[in-house]
C-alpha cells in the first residue's frame, strides 16, 4: 500500500506542476498582450498627451508626405473639404497666423479629407495658401482622428502629441468650425507651446 500511495503522490505533483506551469505561461502571455495593447491604445488614442495618429498622405503634388515630416514644430492640423463654406471663411487667418510664426518653429497643416485633388488645388490658389497642404483621398485621417464634420483643427506640440486648447476657459481637443486664428486666445496658446517645447 505504501508503494502504490507514493507513485499517486508523485503522478498528482507532476500533475500539479504541469498545471501551474500552464497557468504562468497564460498568466505571462495575458500580460504581455495587456502590455502592448495598452501602449498600441496610447499610441492610437485621442488623449491630451498622446501621440497624433501617424497619417502618410501625399501633397497636392502627388508627392508622398507624413505628418511626422513636421516634427520639431508646432502644428495647427486642419481638416477641411473644398466644398466647405466654413472652412474657406477661415483659411485668411489661418494663412495670417502660418506667417507671423513660421519663422518661430510652427506651421499650419492643411488635410483635404475625401475630397477631388483638383478641387483641393483649386480652393489651395484661391485662398492663395502658402502652408503645407496634404490630401487624404481613402479618409484614414476621418477615422484615425474621429472627424465628424469640417473643419476640424488639433493643435500638436512639436514631439506631436495632442494638446489642449482652451477656449473661453473651458479645454477642447479639437476645435469644430471656423474660428479666427489671429485673436489672442488662440494666438497666446500656440506662443506658449513655442516657448515651452
Amino acid at each position: 500500500m505504501t508503494i502504490s500511495v507514493r507513485i499517486t503522490f508523485f503522478q498528482t505533483t507532476s500533475s500539479f506542476q504541469a498545471v501551474l506551469r500552464a497557468l504562468l505561461a497564460i498568466w505571462c502571455f495575458l500580460s504581455l498582450g495587456f502590455v502592448l495593447g495598452c501602449e498600441s491604445l496610447k499610441e492610437s488614442s485621442l488623449a491630451p498627451g498622446a501621440t497624433a495618429p501617424a497619417l502618410e498622405l501625399k501633397d497636392l503634388d502627388g508627392k508622398p508626405a507624413s505628418l511626422n515630416d513636421f516634427k520639431g514644430r508646432v502644428v495647427l492640423l486642419n481638416f477641411l473639404a473644398s466644398w466647405c463654406a466654413p472652412c474657406a471663411q477661415e483659411m485668411p487667418e489661418l494663412e495670417r497666423l502660418y506667417q507671423s510664426l513660421k519663422e518661430k518653429g510652427f506651421t499650419v497643416v492643411a488635410i483635404g479629407v475625401d475630397d477631388d485633388v483638383e478641387a483641393l488645388q483649386t480652393f489651395f490658389r484661391e485662398h492663395k495658401v502658402t502652408f503645407p497642404f496634404l490630401v487624404d483621398r481613402n479618409g484614414q485621417s476621418r477615422k484615425k482622428y474621429r472627424i465628424s464634420g469640417f473643419p476640424e483643427t488639433f493643435l500638436l506640440d512639436s514631439e506631436q502629441h495632442l494638446t489642449l486648447f482652451f477656449e473661453n476657459g473651458e479645454p477642447q481637443l479639437k476645435i469644430i468650425g471656423p474660428r479666427d486664428w489671429t485673436t489672442p486666445e488662440y494666438r497666446s496658446q500656440i506662443e506658449r507651446l513655442l516657448r515651452n517645447p
